[in-house]
């Protein structure tokens, strides 16, 4: 699997380092894992890290390669294809949101995520009662999801 990240140690003496990917999952790289030919790693950079039987794959994230992950991740579960609170958390947690809250009170569940990077914050709010489910999510605080799907 593909993931973007942000190298968030490295030790040039050590050629070792750590990354942050966009899942909220921290792996530890060494030199050797890095196959990009014009760069070097860097803290602050942003990465693209590819894992497989063979071990890792680490380079300078191109705009091709986040497209790449946010495609793969929206064919994962597509929105108009949940039913419920669960499908909808197991979705955003997905994209890299984290569960903030999940209560029940009156009836009515209410699920709040929040996701944050280095250059991106979003956050999903979820609302189900008996007859609905609206879900909203902002990115950067632009909402770019507003929906009310009926049960």
């Amino acid at each position: 699997m593909i993931y973007t990240g942000m190298i968030f140690q490295y030790d040039n003496t050590q050629e070792r380092g750590l990354v942050m990917l966009s899942d909220g999952e921290t792996k530890e790289f060494h030199l050797r894992d890095w196959i990009d030919t014009i760069n070097t790693p860097a803290i602050g950079q942003k990465i693209s890290y590819e894992q497989n039987a063979s071990g890792a794959k680490i380079r300078v994230a191109t705009q091709e390669d986040e497209q790449r992950v946010l495609s793969a991740k929206d064919d994962q579960i597509a929105e108009d294809e949940m039913s419920d609170v669960d499908e909808y958390i197991a979705y955003f947690t997905s994209l890299g949101y984290k569960l903030v809250k999940d209560l029940v009170q009156n009836e009515i569940r209410t699920v709040s995520l929040r996701m944050y990077t280095a250059s991106d914050y979003g956050e999903a709010l979820i609302k189900q009662n008996e007859t609905s489910t609206i879900v909203t999510q902002s990115l950067n605080g632009k909402t770019v999801l507003n929906k009310e799907y009926t049960n």
